[in-house]
Protein backbone atom coordinates (compact mmCIF):
# COMPACT_ATOMS: atom_id res chain seq x y z
CA UNK A 1 0.00 0.00 0.00
CA UNK A 2 2.83 2.42 0.80
CA UNK A 3 4.53 1.89 -2.33
CA UNK A 4 1.45 2.78 -4.38
CA UNK A 5 1.34 5.98 -1.84
CA UNK A 6 4.27 6.68 -2.73
CA UNK A 7 4.26 6.43 -6.87
CA UNK A 8 0.96 7.98 -6.84
CA UNK A 9 2.11 11.30 -4.91
CA UNK A 10 5.29 11.30 -6.91
CA UNK A 11 2.75 11.59 -10.21
CA UNK A 12 0.40 14.22 -8.31
CA UNK A 13 3.76 15.99 -7.33
CA UNK A 14 5.12 15.64 -11.14
CA UNK A 15 1.83 16.72 -13.07
CA UNK A 16 0.81 19.34 -10.57
CA UNK A 17 3.90 21.63 -9.52
CA UNK A 18 1.80 24.02 -8.04
CA UNK A 19 -0.96 22.90 -6.92
CA UNK A 20 -2.98 24.89 -4.08
CA UNK A 21 -1.84 23.49 -0.28
CA UNK A 22 -5.25 24.70 0.94
CA UNK A 23 -6.95 21.66 -0.68
CA UNK A 24 -4.72 19.75 -1.79
CA UNK A 25 -6.05 16.41 -0.35
CA UNK A 26 -9.45 16.53 -2.41
CA UNK A 27 -7.06 17.33 -5.41
CA UNK A 28 -5.01 13.99 -4.68
CA UNK A 29 -8.07 12.07 -4.32
CA UNK A 30 -9.52 13.80 -7.39
CA UNK A 31 -6.65 13.01 -9.17
CA UNK A 32 -7.52 9.12 -8.17
CA UNK A 33 -10.64 9.04 -9.61
CA UNK A 34 -10.14 10.83 -12.19
CA UNK A 35 -7.32 8.60 -14.16
CA UNK A 36 -8.84 4.82 -14.54
CA UNK A 37 -5.20 3.24 -13.63
CA UNK A 38 -4.80 4.98 -10.47
CA UNK A 39 -8.66 4.35 -9.50
CA UNK A 40 -7.90 0.73 -10.27
CA UNK A 41 -5.48 -0.13 -8.26
CA UNK A 42 -6.92 2.18 -5.50
CA UNK A 43 -10.38 0.15 -5.77
CA UNK A 44 -7.94 -3.15 -5.90
CA UNK A 45 -5.74 -2.53 -2.68
CA UNK A 46 -9.16 -1.36 -0.69
CA UNK A 47 -10.67 -4.27 -0.97
CA UNK A 48 -13.45 -3.05 1.72
CA UNK A 49 -14.83 -0.27 3.61
CA UNK A 50 -12.25 -0.38 6.37
CA UNK A 51 -8.90 -0.81 4.40
CA UNK A 52 -10.68 2.19 2.62
CA UNK A 53 -10.57 4.53 5.65
CA UNK A 54 -7.06 2.79 6.36
CA UNK A 55 -5.88 4.03 2.81
CA UNK A 56 -7.25 7.01 3.39
CA UNK A 57 -5.67 7.89 6.68
CA UNK A 58 -2.16 7.14 4.80
CA UNK A 59 -2.61 8.88 1.98
CA UNK A 60 -3.66 12.10 3.88
CA UNK A 61 -0.84 11.12 6.20
CA UNK A 62 1.60 11.59 3.73
CA UNK A 63 0.04 14.29 1.65
CA UNK A 64 0.88 16.27 5.27
CA UNK A 65 3.96 14.98 5.53
CA UNK A 66 5.35 15.99 2.12
CA UNK A 67 3.96 19.49 2.12
CA UNK A 68 4.86 20.27 5.53
CA UNK A 69 1.55 21.31 6.49
CA UNK A 70 0.53 22.13 10.60
CA UNK A 71 -3.14 23.81 10.83
CA UNK A 72 -6.38 22.77 9.40
CA UNK A 73 -10.10 22.92 9.48
CA UNK A 74 -12.38 20.15 8.60
CA UNK A 75 -13.97 20.51 4.95
CA UNK A 76 -17.71 18.11 4.47
CA UNK A 77 -17.84 19.09 0.78
CA UNK A 78 -15.04 17.69 -1.14
CA UNK A 79 -14.96 17.34 -4.61
CA UNK A 80 -13.96 13.64 -5.22
CA UNK A 81 -16.45 10.77 -3.99
CA UNK A 82 -13.70 8.80 -2.50
CA UNK A 83 -13.51 10.65 0.13
CA UNK A 84 -16.15 12.01 2.97
CA UNK A 85 -15.01 14.95 4.58
CA UNK A 86 -11.19 16.65 4.16
CA UNK A 87 -8.70 18.66 6.25
CA UNK A 88 -8.33 21.98 4.16
CA UNK A 89 -4.68 22.82 5.38
CA UNK A 90 -2.98 25.85 5.95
Amino acid sequence: MQQYINYLLNRFQNENPNAEVTDITDEVFCFIQNNPEYLKEYINLIADKNMQQQMNAQIAREITRRYNVKGYQVDKEPKSVLIKSFKLLN
